[in-house]
């Protein structure tokens, strides 16, 4: 969407990113949350990755509003990295197509690139909502380094704490985008992302909320715990060069803690297995030895009963 109002002139444009596969169902709202937003000069670009349902039909009302890219089907990296290649707009936003901006999200987020010229990546909290679209919690999601610019090299790579940094919540440069590599084809192509770009500039995450974030259960980020745990070894490996043996161990001690956590409250097998390598990785992990026991109990509980 390109817009001739003069209000526009002094603002940068922003390039909304949309990608979209097999979402008919909430496409429409999607669409219109970045329609609705008070920040003028916008233009929105939907990326149809390969989609076999009515996505691209539900699409038919925005035409004339927004640009529409039809590609065949190849994940949400590569094809956010499509619609950031049919714009030259200095800002980029993704937005997932089953989530929700508030209407002031990219004007507030504007604001801050505005007045703090070293930052690079504008994050938000969500609101998270069930696919009905009503809040799960009464709460957003808190940053975990809130409302100022910070480096964020060491947390990302040794805490791997996300909360702040879901990429429907965030704005960043293209000029650090396209410096840091792009998008790449992986599963949390986002986190992989965010780790590259840390290195050029700070990091605002913003403790209020601006978005609301979809759960349902087949979301990719839900549907395969194996493969999210998984994900997060590979990335810190693929970024080996950037810490130091100890704060990878006491990351890696911290995904297998949480790893076995889920495993545990499935009542799985593979739990003990990470709850060990875990302890392995770091000996002081408390919280392992407390599962440890938990997980015990859980197991005599089974053979009693």
């Amino acid at each position: 969407m390109h817009s001739d109002s003069t209000s526009t002139i002094h603002e940068p444009r922003v390039a909304v990113i949309v990608a979209a596969y097999n979402e008919q169902e909430y496409i429409q709202s999607c669409i219109t949350s970045a329609l609705d937003q008070t920040y003028s000069n916008l233009e929105i670009i939907v990326v149809n990755d390969g989609s076999t349902d009515n996505t691209l039909a539900m699409l038919q009302p925005f035409k004339n509003r927004i640009t529409i890219v039809n590609k065949p089907n190849s994940g949400p990296g590569l094809s956010r990295d499509v619609g950031i290649d049919a714009t030259n707009a200095e800002y980029i936003a993704i937005l997932d197509a089953d989530d929700l901006w508030l209407p002031e999200k990219i004007a507030a987020q504007m604001q801050i690139m505005r007045t703090c010229h070293d930052v690079i990546f504008v994050g938000s909290s969500p609101w998270r909502i069930n696919p009905e679209g009503n809040r799960i919690n009464n709460t957003p999601d808190a940053p975990f380094c809130p409302d100022k610019p910070v480096n964020l090299r060491n947390e990302l790579l040794s805490l791997g704490n996300l909360r702040g940094l879901g990429p429907s919540g965030c704005l960043i440069k293209r000029s650090a985008y396209i410096e840091a590599g792009r998008f790449k084809n992986i599963f949390a192509e986002d986190y992989d992302l965010w780790i590259r770009m840390s290195g050029l500039g700070k990091f605002f995450l913003m403790s209020e909320p601006l978005y609301y974030y979809r759960v349902r259960p087949s979301s990719l980020t839900s549907s395969n715990t194996t493969r999210e745990f998984q994900c997060e070894i590979d990335i810190l490996n693929l970024h080996r060069d950037k810490y130091n043996f100890y704060s990878r161990c006491l990351r890696l001690s911290v995904i297998h803690y949480n790893w076995a956590d889920s495993l545990v409250y499935k009542q799985e097998p593979e739990a003990l297995k990470h709850i060990l390598l875990g302890i392995t990785y770091n000996p002081l992990n408390y919280r392992a030895y407390t599962l440890m026991v938990k997980h015990i109990i859980k197991k005599i509980s089974n053979y009693s009963a």
